[in-house]
């Protein structure tokens, strides 16, 4: 699989061997999770009433399963941890500080207190550590800064960050288990201990476990899970590509039934990355998609700020719902593309 000689199976497509075609439909999928992402935060932060409800939770999954596939891939097929460590921090970290110095100049242009103050205030400083450290939410907002909004967080998209860098820090010890054993078995055994703890933080937060535990269980272990799945269809490529008629049907049937019926909900995640990886590789039309820019991350981390300073300024109201979400797409489709081309110099790709 990741021997650098090209499968027989669907050479032209294949996406996890190091001498196949890298031509695939997964930027198509990151596109359309992204802009999921952006249109539920604008109708959430605007509050526009009468929206239905989008499919929030299942981008943000597709971009976790997307991301344990993509990296796995890159740690197995170039082998080394310190290197892969390298990859990662270059392609995340400069785009993700360089938000967070984007958030505090925001708040410098609209905090309602003295910028004196807003500069010594002991909330600014907090700001600054605990987002460096991607624990955003023991600090998520500045002084004086969008007090009013249902939402006072500067960028309230950056809770991923924390859960995707520690799954990066665990891969190389998962990929180490992988050799070591049985691939099967780790696998099946990893994903069950998953959807068990899944399911008792679960009950914990029924039984007034609180929010913490609720928030661990739907962000944390929820993507977690994900990520595993990720990995898991990454390595059953070629069998899943082989026999995309059989298992393409078979995981939708599953995913539908794990939307509507509990016990499914188990084998949900698997099947979506399933699905997510057949969709990418074997539908030639997505392919299309690779000549976009390549600024999905970029465009995840910038939007809700800019959302956040189109609410304070009230544009929606002066300009109507749609013309003010056409503005603060382009905005962020701007903001994106700079910060790609300015920070991206330092960045390596999956």
């Amino acid at each position: 699989m990741f021997n650098g000689q090209c499968s027989t199976v669907n050479v032209q497509r294949s996406m996890f061997n190091g001498q196949c075609s890298t031509v695939n439909g997964f930027e198509a999928l990151r596109w359309l999770a992204a802009l999921t992402v952006v249109v539920s935060h604008f109708f959430g932060l605007a509050q526009v009433e009468g929206m239905p409800a989008l499919p929030t939770a299942e981008a943000v999954q597709l971009f976790f399963i997307l991301s344990g596939m993509l990296t796995y891939r890159s740690l197995v097929a170039k082998p080394g941890t310190l290197a892969f460590y390298k990859r990662r921090a270059r392609r995340i970290l400069p785009a993700y500080w360089s938000v967070i110095l984007f958030c505090l100049l925001v708040g410098l242009l609209f905090t309602e207190i003295p910028l004196r103050h807003f500069v010594t205030h002991p909330q600014t400083g907090r700001y600054l550590l605990w987002n460096a450290l991607m624990l955003n939410r023991l600090q998520p907002a500045l002084p004086g800064v969008f007090e009013t909004h249902v939402n006072t967080a500067m960028d309230g998209a950056l809770w991923t960050m924390k859960y995707e860098v520690a799954f990066y820090l665990l891969l190389p010890a998962a990929v180490l288990l992988l050799r070591k054993w049985d691939k099967r078995i780790v696998f099946a055994t990893g994903y069950v201990l998953l959807v068990i703890a899944q399911f008792t933080l679960r009950l914990m937060a029924y039984h007034g476990g609180g929010e913490t535990i609720a928030l661990l269980c739907q962000r944390g272990v929820s993507q977690a899970v994900c990520f595993w799945s990720g990995m898991i269809v990454c390595e059953a490529y070629p069998i899943l590509s082989a026999r995309s008629h059989i298992a393409f049907p078979l995981a939708l049937a599953l995913a539908v039934l794990g939307l509507v019926w509990w016990p499914f909900k188990i084998v949900w995640p698997l099947a979506y990355a399933v699905l997510i990886l057949i969709i990418g590789t074997r539908l030639p039309l997505l392919n299309h998609c690779n000549r976009l820019p390549r600024i999905t991350y970029e465009i995840f981390l910038i939007h809700f700020p800019i959302i956040q300073v189109a609410v304070e300024v009230d544009l929606p109201q002066r300009l109507g719902t749609a013309t003010a979400f056409s503005v603060c797409l382009l905005l962020s489709l701007i903001f994106a593309s700079l910060l790609h081309h300015t920070v991206g110099l330092l960045t390596i790709d999956h």
